[in-house]
């Protein structure tokens, strides 16, 4: 690729963090653009009508919405230089179980798992008390801690689990700094 592509991207997305962890099995590099869907920039709600995060834009213009089809995208168009590391297996029946590994992943984990602690460990903190804000609800926090023992990977699936812990580090990591970004910000009056 002659020119970078673009990932509008939030760092405390899941589906973001996922796309970015496409990216890096892929060996992609692209231009990131934090993306605050709260504010509904006309732009992005031009590239993207649900106002939602990730979306991946070829530097061609097209404009790939939403983490499984960016995932298959980038499968489809990069995916045959990996060989057998690709994405996606060839078969039917193994692209099934990639699809609803995913599905599983973006939705049922997400919601009973990350958006809660999210939620109640992060975004409260900076919430109005009108909009839900306040100290964190515990018996949510415990609440998503059980959920985590039934979404436990299986061993088989260790290495995935490995990259997946990985990129969670370093997006905790981006988190705290956003925290820091956002407490300063809210200190002096401007958050």
């Amino acid at each position: 690729m002659s020119a970078m592509a673009t990932l509008h991207h939030y760092p405390l997305c899941p589906h973001s963090r996922f796309i970015r962890l496409v990216l890096g099995e892929f060996g992609l590099e692209a231009n990131l653009v934090e993306e605050r869907v709260w504010e509904r920039r006309r732009d992005f709600l031009e590239m993207n009508p649900a106002g939602m995060t990730p979306v991946f834009r070829e530097d061609t213009g097209l404009t790939v919405p939403g983490a499984g089809p960016i995932a298959e995208y980038l499968d489809e168009t990069r995916g045959l230089a990996l060989a057998e590391r690709r994405l996606l297996p060839e078969g039917p029946g193994p692209r099934v179980e990639v699809r609803r590994l995913l599905d599983w992943f973006s939705i049922k984990f997400n919601d009973e798992i990350t958006a809660p602690l999210v939620l109640e460990k992060v975004m409260k903190r900076f919430m109005a008390r009108e909009e839900g804000g306040g100290p964190p609800e515990m018996s949510a926090i415990r609440a998503a801690r059980t959920n985590v023992r039934y979404h436990r990977l299986a061993d088989g699936q260790a290495e995935l689990a490995g990259r997946l812990r990985a990129e969670l580090c370093r997006s905790r990591r981006r988190g705290a700094s956003l925290l820091r970004r956002l407490s300063r910000r809210r200190a002096l009056g401007r958050g």
